[in-house]
């Protein structure tokens, strides 16, 4: 058996266990608790081609690979739930729907796993006062709204939600010149969404997803999907890591191009 033999049938076994379990359908009248915060333009695409087939093993893979394990040890327990899927449907017809990581009962806990970086719990922790002040919503505190939301229309119950962080770079940071912590649960019960602005945002998401569908209007805006700082500017890189950038009618090849040899740039000269 030959390397690339070996390779193609782990990649494989690797996708296979880690594919989208939710509804990838055209047309789905849903939004879910990730997909809360994504642009309107992708929105609009998601609905018109559905959510499209994960080819190759990314980021996001590591990530389903760490949730798997953690869903394997947690399973057993009674007072625990794990990737627990919750919907809920307005009288617009269309539903909002949220997979929880961890739902702690006894705890009266939600907990979203996070695989990612340590200066992501740090920014979080350093801008909380900022984000309950301005009302300014990281992805990651708009999907625990969601989540809570849909729990607590479930179960009438209300609980506390935080990030169950797995920092990918743990151990010593020579730049800082401190240890990084492998295992961090940050406290994001202050920083959520109320139930009241859930559920307005879907209103307003969906009466603009709606006029766009029903008018077959593209959206115009094309939001950044990822931004990096290099040398104290911000890069931006929109179309990307877009799964819909062979679709959208405002990506064009000479943009990725820029964009593939701006991350390039970024990763030879600058590191968090």
């Amino acid at each position: 058996m030959t390397i690339e033999n070996i390779f193609n049938k782990y990649k494989q076994l690797l996708l296979n266990g880690t594919k989208y379990g939710g509804d990838s359908s055209i047309e789905r009248k849903s939004i879910s608790a990730s997909e809360f915060n994504k642009p309107l333009l992708q929105l609009y695409y998601r609905y018109k081609y559905g959510i499209p087939k994960q080819n190759d093993i990314g980021v996001n893979t590591l990530g389903s690979l760490i949730h798997k394990g953690i869903e394997t040890i947690l399973e057993q327990r009674d007072d625990i739930l794990t990737e627990y899927g919750m919907k809920y449907t307005f009288d617009n017809g269309w539903s909002l729907t949220g997979t929880a990581d961890i739902i702690d009962k006894e705890l009266k806990t939600i907990l979203d796993i996070k695989f990612t970086k340590h200066f992501v719990g740090s920014d979080m922790k350093t801008k909380s006062d900022y984000i309950i002040a301005n009302g300014e919503k990281d992805d990651y505190i708009v999907q625990l709204s969601v989540q809570r939301y849909l729990w607590y229309k479930e179960t009438k119950e209300s609980y506390d939600a935080g990030l169950l962080l797995l920092n990918k770079d743990a151990g010593l940071d020579f730049k800082r010149g401190k240890e990084v912590a492998a295992f961090e649960i940050l406290d994001c019960s202050d920083m959520l969404l109320s139930y009241n602005e859930v559920e307005s945002k879907f209103n307003s998401l969906v009466e603009k997803l709606t006029y766009h569908i029903e008018n077959n209007i593209v959206p115009n805006e094309c939001e950044d999907l990822m931004f990096r700082k290099f040398n104290g500017k911000t890069i931006k890189m929109r179309c990307k890591y877009c799964a819909y950038n062979k679709k959208c009618k405002y990506n064009n090849s000479q943009r990725m191009h820029l964009q593939t040899l701006l991350s390039k740039l970024w990763e030879r000269n600058y590191k968090w």
